[in-house]
């Protein structure tokens, strides 16, 4: 009989768990989507927020449903991330409107020029050993000198490795 009851005590505890599917935990937070790491908050029906490996829309808040719908289709506004989610937000949100992303995000190109390494050095120790300034006619010079135990009176080794790396090549 005591396991009978312990039977349909624990059937009943596993009926009433699986019932709670929500959405929201407690609190009344929106749950994290497992399936493509988004959260989507919609507490407030007027915002969203979306983060997509990293690349995040921050926080966005409206006035109006018509305004919400405008911002969910801006690629700057949402700083080119999270589309795929914007359109799926969007189609829950914006009854009978085809999205079409409007204001595109560019992301800006910084352009360097190569530049010539320095033809001449001058590194000293901690201990005031010092390879004095040497001077070069090409690269290919200088790395040799770097290189030069000798000509660097044996000081600032690893002053001068590092400065072989980043300008010649092995």
């Amino acid at each position: 009989m005591k396991s009978m009851k312990l039977v349909v005590l624990i059937s009943l505890i596993l009926a009433v768990s699986a019932c709670n599917t929500r959405k929201r935990d407690r609190t009344g937070v929106a749950r994290i989507n497992q399936k493509n790491n988004t959260t989507v908050n919609k507490t407030e029906s007027l915002s969203y927020e979306f983060t997509i490996n990293g690349c995040g829309t921050g926080k966005q808040q409206f006035t109006s449903i018509p305004e919400k719908c405008d911002g969910l289709q801006d690629a700057t506004r949402n700083k080119g991330c999270a589309l795929e989610s914007r359109k799926t937000y969007f189609a829950l949100e914006c009854k009978n409107q085809t999205f079409k992303e409007t204001n595109p995000f560019v992301v800006k190109t910084v352009t360097t020029e190569k530049t010539t390494p320095a033809l001449s050095y001058d590194f000293s120790d901690d201990n005031g050993c010092s390879t004095g300034r040497q001077e070069f006619k090409t690269v290919a010079e200088k790395c040799i000198g770097l290189k030069d135990n000798g000509r660097n009176n044996g000081c600032a080794a690893e002053k001068r490795d590092k400065q072989f790396k980043e300008d010649c090549k092995e």
